[in-house]
């Protein structure tokens, strides 16, 4: 039964083609294939700011994807309590950190209450 399914169908695109009738992914009632995530030119930057003991010498970026970076060099800043952290008032949209290279330290408390965040990238460059 299968065999005879697959001659059918065989012979009835040979027939179509012959006719001159084009077979496009649209002809055949075949939907293109949806983007599976943000192209970075939907990608936005939602908040930014400094995040580094020393002042400037960190900054931080939450884009609309709900990912954090955290670049530049040396270490974080320590936060006396959790709403000292740099990004308190978007932690909900955060759901992914990506520390780069150059950050030494991850500073006290940054982190806590960032309950959406599922995935958290730290360099070998990180030490404390």
């Amino acid at each position: 039964m299968k065999m005879m399914k697959r001659i059918v169908s065989a012979c009835l695109a040979l027939s179509i083609a012959a006719m001159g009738v084009p077979m496009t992914p649209d002809s055949m009632g075949i939907l293109p294939l949806q983007p599976l995530s943000a192209s970075a030119a939907e990608i936005t930057t939602v908040a930014s700011g400094e995040c580094g003991a020393e002042g400037d010498n960190l900054t931080w970026t939450l884009d609309s994807t709900g990912l954090l970076t955290i670049s530049g060099e040396g270490n974080m800043v320590d936060c006396a309590t959790f709403s000292d952290s740099p990004w308190y008032s978007c932690r909900k949209k955060i759901t992914a950190v990506v520390i780069e290279d150059g950050v030494t330290s991850i500073g006290d408390r940054s982190f806590i209450d960032c309950e959406s965040m599922t995935t958290f990238t730290i360099p070998e460059s990180v030490v404390e």
